[in-house]
């Protein structure tokens, strides 16, 4: 059968980092290698247990055919020799057809399914084609963030127009039945091939050395414009360390946050028609202020 992979998809700030550290709370049996594709040498996401077999694509395109970064890396976990899953989360941005091609391309890997993660809050985006992509190629939809909403009828009904066989599962389902064997994960239709389709947003990350004000930089954060649609960092302060998320105008803050291995301040960024400039000047400024 081959070493068993899971797609973890979903839009920018859905929630896929969320549920991923879920299922590795969860999966006390399972023995799981994590593969996480970002944009850029990020290392901002902290909190993936270290103890895994953990492999992070930076500055690479896991869909695009011609890549060789994804095959590599998927092949060291492969070669371990002692995992039962993999699991793969995507880019915000990423189409999984394509990538759903590749790994059917690969020996001693077995695709166990996509799963997509949904943001209620983010009826912004239910019109791009990343999003309906990723509804598209799911053999299940978890709907995340329910706490802060009291409807998803409008979510469910923009899915309906893209996928109208998706189905739903809820995280605690989804956590229980994943690694139990009693998930029906569908043998969907798919095209035999598909070309990677490029995202017209860009993300880029800054990386800073010195210690930054919290409250400037969660300010800063506050007042960041329309064209930044998703922003995170892991921010070093004088004595601890912050982590910021930003998704459209909505804003989560951890502080006290576990240090990077790294040990500097990376801020990502990803949008349309991003200032990259004038967003690093910004960034020296408020460096340079503390």
């Amino acid at each position: 059968m081959g070493l068993r992979v899971t797609i973890l998809s979903g839009f920018l700030g859905a929630g896929k980092t969320t549920l991923l550290k879920r299922l590795l709370k969860a999966a006390d049996k399972e023995r799981i290698g994590v593969l996480l594709n970002e944009v850029g040498d990020a290392g901002i996401d902290t909190g993936i247990d270290a103890q895994r077999a953990f492999k992070e694509l930076a500055e690479a395109c896991a869909c695009c055919v011609r890549s060789s970064d994804f095959e590599r890396a998927l092949q060291e976990l492969i070669d371990r020799r002692d995992l039962d899953r993999v699991i793969f989360e995507t880019t915000g941005l990423a189409d999984p057809l394509p990538i759903i091609w590749r790994l059917e391309a690969i020996a001693g890997v077995a695709l166990d399914g996509v799963i997509t993660v949904l943001d209620p809050t983010g009826g912004e985006t239910y019109d791009k084609d990343e999003w309906k992509a990723q509804v598209q190629a799911a053999d299940w939809l978890v709907v995340a963030k329910r706490d802060l909403v009291s409807d998803t009828s409008a979510l469910e009904a923009a899915v309906k127009t893209v996928a109208k066989d998706a189905r739903f599962i809820d995280p605690e389902a989804l956590t229980a039945a994943l690694f139990s064997g009693d998930l029906d994960l569908r043998e969907k239709e798919r095209p035999a091939f598909a070309l990677p389709r490029h995202s017209r947003f860009e993300g880029f990350v800054v990386s800073r050395k010195e210690a930054f004000d919290g409250a400037a930089v969660e300010a800063w954060f506050e007042a960041l414009p329309k064209e930044v649609y998703r922003a995170k960092a892991i921010v070093r302060l004088k004595e601890t360390w912050l982590a910021v998320h930003r998704v459209a105008q909505r804003m989560h803050t951890e502080p006290d946050a576990a240090p990077p291995a790294h040990g500097e301040s990376r801020f990502a960024f990803f949008g349309e028609g991003l200032d990259r400039r004038s967003i690093e000047n910004a960034l020296a400024a408020l460096a340079t202020s503390v």
